[in-house]
């Protein structure tokens, strides 16, 4: 039987092992809520993490823009213009050319424009897309010039089928050289494309794949099909495309490359160089906005519908397709198991720090391993599910291990004298009021405005503290900040501090009859239930966004410094007035200054100045002006921010803070 003080680390992890397995046995359930969801997450993450550089340039997309519809009229052009748009490619000797446009009615001007563009299909090495779907209006007598050569069971279960198709009318349809599949199945982005489908029982390759091999002169496709379904098809033996069950590619994307396009109206006026269609594979699509949906890309961008087969031909090319092994089920599962163990036999023993800091260590490796088995070796490996498990079985075991800390902090609690007890749960109210407190103070990181740069911080002197920061939005022109010092330490302070802040920012926002009539009114709800007689000192301004202009008023605070390059740093004589809470009613003059880009104000409370060190010196203001001089023009303002707290630190050398500190600077970047 174990001693009160000492943990049950065998109950523990008995309850870890068994919430491990349960974790493991749900690994299978390829259907719980979310997991896809979570996957493609994950998957997209990797692309923007690791986006594809573009290594060679096999396909070159003519694309039909829109100064293309500005010159030659809007979509659908005439049935001539596009046969001669096929000449003007042809002319330049490209490997195949792919039309991702469909002709499913005449030419509405003339039967002879059809015979014309079946012509120029014909006397090239052309296909035509064709778009699978249940509509009754479709089509199912069609076939593919690409033969099909299988190996193993039959691909029809497993490959993306439709009943009928869009294609083009017959006269056309008949004169390509070979038709493909432009469909596919999209799961709020496109991440991967079918190589290989069916309309009925027909089977036909995908769109960019039948380009390769139309390019490449090769007669058949290779599809080898398992019990799992598609696991392999290639156009040259020796070189399988990655594709998953169902015969899709997943394409590693590059960022959108303006570089893949040329003007379908550049072509027709022949002001493209011969060599840029030469041996290269062409695709034809229409880019206008509004004229084609724009497909999104796990970059978050969106893309015409023709670049994501330029891509897709760019990834077989340069051999980059993705990869989703058949052994990534396992790995997943021996990495959530072997982390488990890990986190088994650490957490019971550890300290919650240590222990959050070694669950930490082992998220964050597991997912550096997806990240580098993507970017060095394009496979798909799924870290979301370990890491998600990890993190369940972490908190299950916190939990526990916590929940066993306070069975035995009971059973002390049994023996301890009534005045520690009450001791230990102030200071855990204490240090709760702390976090509350410091999560009332705005994150810097969380402002989006390019033209103000923010940094600041607030340590308080105790557990919680009177020192306050704001800034804010008060426009889209206009930002208003204010810093402030309540007269006082500890909990008292830090209510009036939560309650200064809130009215000041709430003053500023309502705005009204200025900068001093914002200082004069909260001065006046300040003093209205104020007990205990404490003041807060303050610097509120707002800053004119678009050209620096900064209007300043201070209550009894710190003066503000003034960083400009080419000047030693100024302390700015701010008008103003006593503290708010000290005279109510007193009107509070505003001073206004003209910042010049880059221009950097640096707000303090006397909890810097005032900072003594064990023999009681000051630290003082000619200290700080030295510090602020060191500081090289443009400096990010964080580390000005970190320069003051950490000099202050080393003044006092040890010696326990006798006021708040709190830091705020913020430099003007212009327009």
């Amino acid at each position: 039987m174990s001693r009160p003080h000492e943990p049950r680390v065998g109950r523990i992890r008995a309850f870890g092992v068994l919430f491990l397995a349960l974790l493991v046995a749900a690994s299978f359930a390829e259907d719980f809520p979310g997991r896809q969801w979570l996957r493609y997450e994950l998957f997209d993450a990797y692309q923007r993490i690791a986006p594809r550089e573009r290594a060679s340039a096999p396909a070159v997309i003519v694309a039909i823009d829109e100064d293309s519809l500005e010159r030659y009229g809007q979509w659908p052009w005439p049935r001539r213009l596009i046969a001669r748009l096929l000449v003007e490619i042809g002319e330049a000797r490209p490997a195949a050319i792919g039309l991702d446009l469909l002709f499913p009615e005449p030419d509405r001007l003339s039967a002879a424009d059809d015979e014309l563009l079946a012509v120029a299909l014909a006397q090239r090495p052309t296909v035509l897309a064709i778009a699978g779907t249940g509509e009754a209006r479709g089509v199912n007598n069609l076939y593919s010039a690409a033969a099909f050569r299988v190996t193993g069971a039959d691909p029809l279960p497993f490959v993306d089928r439709y009943p009928r198709a869009l294609a083009s009318i017959a006269q056309i349809d008949g004169s390509a050289a070979s038709r493909a599949l432009i469909s596919a199945h999209v799961d709020g982005a496109v991440r991967s494309v079918p190589l290989v489908g069916a309309i009925g029982d027909t089977l036909f390759p995908g769109f960019g794949l039948e380009l390769l091999r139309l390019a490449s002169g090769v007669t058949a496709i290779s599809v080898t099909v398992d019990a799992g379904g598609v696991s392999k098809v290639s156009i040259a033996p020796d070189v399988p495309t990655p594709v998953d069950s169902n015969a899709h590619a997943w394409i590693r994307f590059s960022r959108h490359v303006p570089a893949r396009f040329v003007s379908a109206a550049e072509v027709l006026e022949r002001r493209v160089a011969p060599n840029v269609f030469e041996s290269k594979v062409v695709l034809i699509g229409v880019t206008g906005i509004g004229v084609v949906d724009q497909a999104l890309t796990p970059h978050r961008e969106r893309v015409p519908g023709v670049e994501i087969h330029a891509q897709l031909i760019e990834n077989i090319f340069d051999g980059q397709l993705l990869s989703l092994p058949s052994s990534a089920r396992a790995l997943e599962r021996g990495l959530l198991v072997l982390g488990g163990m890990v986190l088994l036999f650490v957490v019971p023993r550890a300290r919650p720090l240590p222990a959050v800091g070694i669950f930490a260590a082992l998220v964050a490796l597991t997912a550096a391993l997806g990240v580098r088995a993507f970017d060095s070796y394009h496979l798909l490996i799924d870290v979301a599910a370990p890491g998600l498990g990890l993190t369940l079985l972490f908190g299950g075991l916190l939990a526990a291990t916590l929940g066993e800390s306070e069975r035995q902090r009971r059973a002390l609690r049994e023996v301890l004298e009534h005045e520690r007890f009450a001791a230990a749960r102030l200071a855990g109210e204490l240090s709760a009021a702390n976090r509350i407190q410091l999560g009332m103070l705005p994150d810097p990181a969380q402002w989006r405005d390019a033209r103000l740069e923010i940094a600041a911080l607030m340590e308080p002197a105790r557990e919680v503290g009177g020192d306050l920061y704001d800034f804010f939005k008060l426009d889209e022109r206009h930002a208003g900040f204010v810093i402030g010092d309540v007269a006082g330490k500890g909990l008292p302070a830090s209510m009036i501090m939560a309650i200064g802040k809130a009215l000041m920012r709430s003053q500023m926002l309502r705005g009204g009859a200025g900068l001093g009539a914002v200082l004069t009114r909260a001065d006046a709800e300040i003093a209205l239930d104020n007990r205990e007689s404490l003041f807060i000192t303050a610097l509120a301004g707002v800053i004119s966004l678009d050209d620096g202009r900064l209007e300043i008023a201070s209550a009894g605070h710190e003066l503000p410094w003034l960083l400009r390059a080419g000047e030693a740093p100024r302390s700015i004589v701010v008008a103003g007035g006593p503290p708010l809470g000290a005279l109510e009613g007193y009107a509070y003059d505003v001073e206004t200054l003209a910042l010049a880009p880059g221009d950097t104000l640096v707000l303090i409370t006397d909890g810097v100045t005032e900072a003594m060190d064990k023999q009681g010196r000051l630290y003082g203001r000619q200290r700080l002006a030295a510090l602020l001089a060191t500081i090289a023009p443009g400096a990010p303002a964080t580390l000005i921010a970190d320069a003051i707290r950490d000099d202050v630190a080393r003044h006092a050398d040890g010696a326990e803070p006798a006021d708040d500190l709190t830091v705020m600077v913020l430099r003007w970047r212009g327009n």
